[in-house]
């Protein structure tokens, strides 16, 4: 089967049976920017390829895609800080990277999870080719934050691409700055804010990297965990949750936000103005 998937939506709209002789034909595509994804085979033992295409005005041909089996991606994961029981506590997640090119890049498209053992190693199985970044989430809402990720002797930490079975390396610190502080409206506190640490650009793919909360009554709120490095601060009232990940939406609010820079173990404050929204956000 053959399935064509607009860029930044992941619903197929478009797909056709491959031939015995591996030969497809999909009529009717609307030119723009696709991924064409392949999939053969039965449950448990499905194959898969992925190629970006953009159409034009006229037909696209020659279209060669290999499928791949699945694969098993390893890792270990370091603690700085604690102790090795805090491993149980934990959750690594390996998810499509948020470029708008690669959301559809995977078949489970939201990502895998996986829990640590106490010997801090984990494990994610039928993983597909793609682009992809990782996440460690612990329950508690403590301080805690990825520090580095490390594939291969490479740098991972904004994202990595894989294409078969891997092995990944883990560092997570204990010590996330905290940030807490107030927001006003007219000079009074707002209460049922939502605040929002959008971290500096290189990150702004990886959604674990945001830091979030909300005012309470007195219009104070607390945010905690976030790993050090640059951030812009917004307080929004009634905003559509996730749109702050839309990159159109952060440049019309570049006007808004307070920077500041969190080292790690850092506590600052901060005190904020309720944003305007466009209505053409609303």
């Amino acid at each position: 089967m053959v399935q064509f998937i607009a860029r930044g939506l992941n619903t197929s709209f478009n797909g056709a049976d491959v031939a015995p002789d591996g030969q497809f034909e999909v009529r009717g595509v609307a030119p723009g920017s696709y991924s064409i994804m392949v999939f053969s085979g039965s449950e448990g033992q499905i194959l898969s390829a992925r190629q970006s295409v953009t159409v034009a005005a006229a037909d696209v041909e020659g279209l060669k895609l290999t499928p791949s089996r699945p694969f098993t991606v390893s890792g270990h994961l370091r603690f700085e800080g604690w102790t090795s029981t805090h491993a149980a506590d934990l959750t690594v997640s390996l998810r499509p990277s948020a470029d708008a090119d690669d959301q559809s890049s995977s078949i489970a498209s939201d990502g895998w999870n996986a829990h640590v053992d106490r010997f801090g190693n984990f494990q994610w199985t039928n993983v597909t080719p793609g682009n992809y970044v990782v996440g460690v989430y612990r329950e508690d809402g403590s301080d805690s934050f990825l520090k580095s990720a490390t594939l291969g002797g490479s740098n991972g930490d904004t994202g990595f691409s894989l294409t078969g079975p891997a092995v990944i390396e883990l560092v997570v610190g204990s010590r996330g700055g905290v940030l807490e502080g107030a927001v006003l409206e007219n000079d009074k506190p707002a209460s049922n804010v939502s605040v929002v640490a959008v971290p500096e650009e290189k990150y702004r793919k990886l959604h674990e990297r945001y830091g979030t909360g909300a005012t309470d009554q007195r219009g104070h709120f607390t945010i905690h965990g976030l790993a050090p490095g640059g951030y812009t601060i917004y307080a929004w009232q009634d905003l559509d949750e996730g749109l702050y990940y839309d990159a159109a939406f952060l440049k019309s609010q570049e006007s808004n936000g307070v920077t500041l820079k969190v080292e790690e173990g850092s506590r600052q404050k901060v005190e904020l103005k309720v944003s305007p929204v466009g209505e053409q956000w609303q």
